[in-house]
């Protein structure tokens, strides 16, 4: 069974082997993507879907106390559509100065997609990945970076207590949009019986 099956036999017989993790570590490098609910053609959707991964992987950060040093978006068609080629594109951009701000990575993402966008495909996925990631304790500054980064801070950890518990998304970015044709389909979600009042289960006794 390896080693990693002996030290489970051990602990099952009460002999500590595996440590337990108080603190999770930092991730080394953070993912988000999704499939469209609907496939896309326009750039418009896909921009909102890679600012609001984008905002995710900011957001990701803070709760860390990391910064990005450099993000990559993707965008590809489906792998089983015939009548398009298929089309895999991404676009690496490192950042001037290592940043956890919202406005700024989406701000990034958004330039990384108009790059790779090509118009007349059939867009099925699209992601941003956060490649290089630094504590924020040890950023290094531009000499001529013009951006108030201490008004970035503030602003984003109001925009971090406000979107806090069970709901989310209350204060996003422009960019973002209103729109949700893009959005995952969620016909077989399961219901959240333990967060959403208007979903707990009811039981009718006689």
């Amino acid at each position: 069974m390896t080693v990693v099956g002996l030290r489970t036999w051990l602990e099952l017989r009460g002999e500590p082997c595996i440590d337990l993790e108080v603190v999770a570590p930092r991730k080394k490098q953070i993912c988000v993507s999704r499939s469209f609910g609907v496939v896309q053609t326009d750039i418009e959707g896909i921009s909102e879907a890679v600012a609001t991964y984008a905002s995710l992987c900011a957001e990701k950060l803070r709760r860390q106390k990391s910064c990005a040093v450099s993000l990559l978006v993707f965008v590809h068609t489906g792998y089983l559509r015939e009548e398009n080629s298929h089309s895999y594109r991404n676009t690496l951009i490192h950042l001037p100065v290592p940043t956890n701000s919202s406005i700024e990575i989406v701000r990034y993402a958004r330039m990384a997609l108009e790059r790779i966008f090509i118009k007349g495909y059939r867009y099925k996925k699209a992601g941003v990945i956060i490649t290089e990631i630094v504590p924020e304790s040890g950023i290094q500054l531009d000499l001529y970076d013009s951006v108030d980064r201490e008004k970035h801070k503030k602003l984003m950890q109001v925009v971090d207590r406000l979107n806090s518990g069970f709901s989310c998304n209350k204060l996003i970015l422009a960019s973002q949009g209103t729109s949700t044709g893009w959005r995952l389909k969620m016909e077989k979600l399961s219901q959240h019986f333990t967060t959403d009042i208007n979903q707990i289960i009811k039981v009718k006794c006689k």
